[in-house]
C-alpha cells in the first residue's frame, strides 16, 4: 500500500518518490484518457473548430460527465471549481500536448481575442481510429449532436446549461467558487437541443 502525502485542491494526490512504482502500479485501467476525450470532442464536428478555452473546457467538461455516466472509464482530468465554472489545467496542458504531437490546430480569432481549436488532418486520422476502437456506435451519433447543441449557444448561455448541468448532477461541485453564478440565468439542462 503506498502513503498518500498530500491532496491537492483539484484532486491531484502527491506521493513520495519512494512510492511513485507503487503507486503506478495501483492506477485504475481506463476506456478513455484525457487526450481521447479531447479528440473525441473535436471530432464530434470535425469540421468546425471550438472558439476559446472556456467553451472547449465547459464541452469537455460535459463529454466527461456524460461518457462517464454511459459506462465508460475515463481518465479524470481533475475539474475543480473556478471563476467560471468548471475548469480543468489538465484539459489545456492536453491539449498544448496535442497541438505540439500534430494532432490539433490552434489559432487566433483576432477580432474575438480567442484561441481556435480544431483537428489536423493527422489528428482526423488518430480520431477515426480512436472511435472505431473504442466508442459504441449508438453513441456516435448522440455526441455529434451533443457538440452541435452546445455550440449554437451563445458564451453566456452555455456558461449557464452547464452550470444547470454541474447542479443537476454533482450537486453544484464545479460551481461552487464562480463569480458569476449568482448572476446567471439557470436554465433547464434538459432542454438543449440533442
Amino acid at each position: 500500500m503506498v502513503e498518500l502525502k498530500k491532496t491537492l485542491p483539484d484532486e491531484t494526490r502527491i506521493y513520495s518518490w519512494n512510492d511513485l512504482d507503487v503507486a503506478f502500479n495501483e492506477v485504475a485501467e481506463v476506456d478513455l484518457t484525457v487526450s481521447d476525450l479531447i479528440l473525441f470532442l473535436l471530432w464530434c464536428d470535425k469540421n468546425k473548430p471550438i472558439f476559446g478555452n472556456t467553451r472547449l473546457v465547459k464541452e469537455a467538461f460535459v463529454f466527461w460527465v456524460e461518457l462517464n455516466q454511459r459506462g465508460y472509464k475515463v481518465e479524470d482530468p481533475h475539474f475543480f471549481p473556478y471563476r467560471y465554472g468548471p475548469y480543468s489545467k489538465f484539459i489545456m496542458a492536453t491539449v498544448e500536448d496535442l497541438y505540439f504531437a500534430g494532432f490539433i490546430l490552434i489559432a487566433t480569432a483576432a477580432e474575438k481575442r480567442q484561441y481556435v481549436y480544431m483537428l489536423s488532418k493527422k489528428g482526423i486520422e488518430e480520431a477515426e481510429n480512436l472511435v472505431k476502437e473504442k466508442i459504441r456506435e449508438e453513441d456516435r451519433e448522440y455526441f455529434k449532436r451533443k457538440r452541435r447543441s452546445l455550440d449554437k449557444l451563445k458564451p453566456r448561455k452555455l456558461k449557464e446549461w452547464v452550470y444547470q448541468f454541474d447542479k443537476s448532477l454533482t450537486q453544484g461541485k464545479y460551481i461552487s467558487r464562480s463569480e458569476i453564478k449568482d448572476k446567471l440565468d439557470l436554465i433547464p439542462w434538459g432542454k438543449l437541443d440533442d
